[in-house]
């Protein structure tokens, strides 16, 4: 009895170490993503400003405060508003300059990921080793779901489009063959939907949000 004990909390140990190695991981790759979002956005922003210029230049707009075409006088950077540049070929310049930049900072910060993955993935070779491609269960862990009296709980189901059936058997057979799903003889029911990615792929979809409302709130007490 002993040993089986000290098995099942060495495994307990093992899965929390994991999954404290894979969030280490996602944290490093939302960081660098979240940078690269906030960079694209900037340069979107000065590339509508470019824009803008151009379309004001081509109708031939000239500013009353420097005479200079590509602005109104409520842009001039002489009135004092400073977000955008008088002139057509100092904004160029500034946008080739800033597209140049960004180009070369994405290259860079793929790199710092990849290495940084890279680096994980060698420290760590047990956690993200692939013994078999299929997913495991945790045991000894159970979680109750209730549902409030009286209400159904189960969903209309949506038809599959036709084009779509022999692509969705395979998708749900390589699935089950994983271990991703599994029969269930549960009485809940929520429909999925199959769409087909632009890769060719399937992506299952389900909305959760109506059977939510039915479940039982459930308030957990800490125990000291």
């Amino acid at each position: 009895m002993e040993k089986k004990n000290e098995f099942l909390e060495n495994q307990c140990e093992e899965e929390e170490y994991k999954e404290y190695m894979y969030n280490e991981a996602q944290k490093i790759v939302r960081e660098d993503v979240s940078k690269l979002i906030q960079e694209r956005e900037e340069e979107n922003t000065l590339v509508w400003r470019r824009y803008h210029q151009r379309r004001l230049i081509k109708e031939n707009t000239i500013s009353f405060i420097c005479n200079e075409k590509g602005h109104k006088a409520r842009d001039c950077t002489n009135r004092g508003n400073f977000n955008k540049v008088c002139g057509r070929e100092i904004i160029r310049e500034k946008s080739d300059n800033r597209n140049n930049s960004n180009r070369e900072n994405d290259r860079d910060e793929r790199k710092k990921v990849v290495n940084k993955l890279e680096l994980l993935v060698n420290e760590y070779p047990e956690v993200f080793k692939e013994e078999d491609n299929k997913v495991k269960y945790l045991t000894g862990i159970k979680c109750k779901i209730s549902t409030k009296q009286g209400e159904k709980i189960i969903k209309k189901g949506q038809v599959v489009d036709y084009y779509l059936r022999d692509s969705f058997k395979k998708y749900l057979d390589d699935l089950k063959n994983r271990g991703v799903i599994r029969r269930s003889r549960s009485v809940w029911r929520n429909p999925i939907r199959a769409i087909k990615k632009p890769n060719g792929g399937i992506r299952l979809l389900s909305n959760l949000k109506a059977l939510n409302d039915l479940v039982e709130k459930i308030r957990i007490v800490d125990v000291d």
